[in-house]
């Protein structure tokens, strides 16, 4: 009887009987092997396995069925099984028949043929029958070319294959699966991790979102935002600021309630808001002790409040006149006269007072020229 194979193998389509195959998977998934001519035996025959192989040949065994064996090759192994059957061994209907069975290399897809692999040595562009191809262990069919109805050269193709990837690769972009801190494949593969320059640790890369920084956490590079801390508060990229170190100390001041209008002031280790509030007052240049005011005086003096207050006095037999003017025209808006002890005198009428504008206070004594003598005077603006 004819001794044909038909070779499979788990996660491949099922195979040509009679046909070599070189899709083999490298992923250690069960090959079957079956007689399918007929006969009254059947033994199957490992002539050679890749040469890192450690399981085939001690698996291959039989199933249940005479004509149907098994064996299981080495996961990650590349290379081709040189599978002999012979049927009815030793009857007069004995017959053999040599099949190869080849997993391609992983980045080339290379075949890497067996030892002694054969063909008909008389194959020729004229002689290339089914007697060539069937004499040819490696009768794999490929699309075009001299061997699309069968390969009849035997281990040429691979020979030819070989030279092809090796021309490609002198000249062209590598191919095939990238490694390491590379992810997909040549000639564009992407980086998905770094070596750090101390260490050194290998890194992978995790998620990065649009508009984070990289951060290391752990073996791992992420997205992260830069979040407040110290002096400043608020969220990235709006930090807002809460306080300020002096120079000298240095001591960490914060930032404490300020209301529109206010200056800032420093109390212990916060700014707080203050009113605006400042002093008069002219000594006698003579003494140094005596306050008074020679003519007039002006004061420029920042937006007022309705609450805003004068402290005026003069001493024995002066007397001191105080006005409030709008600085945007001269309007008169208050004036009072102050002879004798301090006194506290309310910037009215409060309507008259717009907190958008400037005022001015005009001092001055009872007659132009003369000398007022001043007990003090104190402008608090609130």
């Amino acid at each position: 009887m004819p001794a044909v194979i038909r070779i499979d193998q788990v996660g491949l389509p099922a195979g040509v009987a009679g046909q070599s195959r070189s899709d083999g998977l490298d992923t250690g998934a069960l090959v079957t092997l079956t007689s399918t001519g007929g006969g009254v035996t059947h033994t199957f025959t490992l002539l050679w396995v890749p040469d890192a192989d450690t399981t085939a040949v001690s698996s291959l065994a039989p199933t249940g069925t005479p004509s149907v064996w098994t064996f299981t090759p080495d996961t990650g192994v590349f290379g081709t099984y040189r599978i002999e059957l012979i049927v009815d061994a030793g009857l007069p209907t004995e017959d053999r028949s040599v099949r190869l069975f080849s997993i391609r290399t992983a980045a080339k897809s290379l075949r890497i043929p067996a030892l002694n692999e054969r063909a008909d040595p008389r194959a020729t562009l004229d002689l290339d029958g089914v007697d060539q191809i069937e004499s040819s262990e490696d009768n794999e069919p490929e699309a075009g070319g001299p061997f699309a109805a069968g390969n009849y050269g035997g281990w040429y193709r691979s020979l030819r294959e070989l030279y092809e990837a090796v021309e490609a690769g002198s000249s062209g972009a590598p191919t095939g699966p990238a490694g390491g801190q590379l992810g997909g494949t040549y000639p564009n593969p992407t980086v998905v991790g770094i070596t750090e320059a101390g260490g050194p640790t290998a890194l992978s890369m995790g998620s990065v979102a649009d508009t984070y920084f990289l951060a290391r956490a752990g073996g791992t590079v992420v997205g992260a935002i830069p979040v407040s801390g110290g002096q400043l508060g608020g969220t990235y990229p709006s930090f807002d600021v809460r306080g300020i170190r002096e120079t000298s100390g240095p001591t960490l001041l914060t930032n404490g309630s300020i209301s529109d209008g206010q200056i800032t002031r420093r109390v212990g280790s916060t700014f707080v808001g203050q009113n605006l509030s400042s002093n008069l007052a002219i000594h006698d240049t003579q003494t140094g002790t005596t306050p008074k005011m020679v003519g007039a005086v002006w004061l420029d003096i920042c937006t007022l409040q309705t609450a805003s207050r004068v402290l005026l006095g003069t001493a024995a037999g002066g007397t001191a006149t105080l006005e409030l003017r709008r600085f945007t025209g001269g309007t008169l808006i208050y004036t009072f006269s102050a002879t004798g002890a301090l006194q506290s005198v309310a910037l009215s009428p409060a309507t008259a007072i717009a907190a958008a504008d400037w005022y001015e206070l005009y001092l001055y004594g009872s007659a132009l020229g003369t000398v007022t003598l001043l007990e003090g005077v104190h402008i608090e603006v609130r």
